[in-house]
Order: structure tokens, then sequence, then C-alpha cells
């Protein structure tokens, strides 16, 4: 979920959305809900995310993270990857980075909150793109 200003490249400009949950209705890729595993060897976390709309649209993105302690409740969650997309017409590779502000109510759940980044160049005819999340929050579940 979040609030995501998306600058284009070339004619069109810039454009702001808002998502919530699954909302495939956002103008690129990197705002469509994904999925994603990490799996964490003491503090650093190595993952991939993913997910498929009702558009004919795919992404996939692999990650690598590190999470602060701040407090045993508040936790810095640094991660970053790339991803590959597939759109109708269009295919997308980028770059990705998220700095989410970690709150563990209970050990094994977090919520978060933070900005994200996402650079992508695109295959004619789509034009490049940088998409803030300005925030972004979600939740995540350690088992």
């Amino acid at each position: 979920m979040g609030i995501d200003y998306t600058d284009f490249e070339g004619p069109g400009g810039g454009d702001l959305t808002a998502r919530l949950l699954l909302n495939a209705s956002e103008p690129v890729p990197t705002s469509y809900a994904r999925f994603g595993v990490d799996v964490f060897i003491r503090r650093l976390s190595i993952g991939v995310a993913g997910g498929v709309t009702s558009e004919d649209t795919g992404i996939i993105a692999p990650r690598v993270g590190y999470l602060f302690g701040l407090t045993p409740q508040i936790g810095l969650w640094l991660r970053a990857g790339g991803f590959y997309a597939g759109v109708p017409n269009a295919t997308y590779a980028g770059i990705y980075a998220e700095a989410l502000l970690e709150y563990f109510p209970y050990d094994f759940i977090a919520f978060h909150l933070g900005p994200s980044i996402d650079i992508a160049f695109a295959d004619d005819p789509n034009p490049n793109y940088v998409s803030i999340g300005i925030p972004t929050m979600g939740m995540s579940a350690f088992f």
C-alpha cells in the first residue's frame, strides 16, 4: 500500500497514484502488489518477490537487505534489488531500493513503513521511468 509519484521519460510527464492491497490499475509494474519471501542469515536477508495481475502483467524481483535493530520492537530494514516485468507490448528491467521502518508487536509479525524508489528501463515504445513511493506500507510475517 502507499502513494507513488512516477516520472516518465519523454512525453507524458509525471503521475501521482495511490495503491491499496491488490489494486492493479497503476501505470507501472513496480506498483503492483507482490508476494515476497526473504531468508535471514543473522540480520542479512536474501529474497525474491513476484506477482501477476489479470492484465497479463508479471514481475519478478530478487533482493538483498540488512535489518538493523534499533530497539527490541523497532528496526530499520534496508533492502535493494533488481526487477524484470512483462506487460502487454513491453518489458521493463530495473533496480529498486527501500528503507523500511519495522515495528514488531510480536516476534514473528512486523509492520513496515518507509520510502521506496524504482528506476526502470523499458524497451520501445514504452518510456523509462523513476517511481518514488511516499510512503510504502505493508506487513511481514516471520517463520
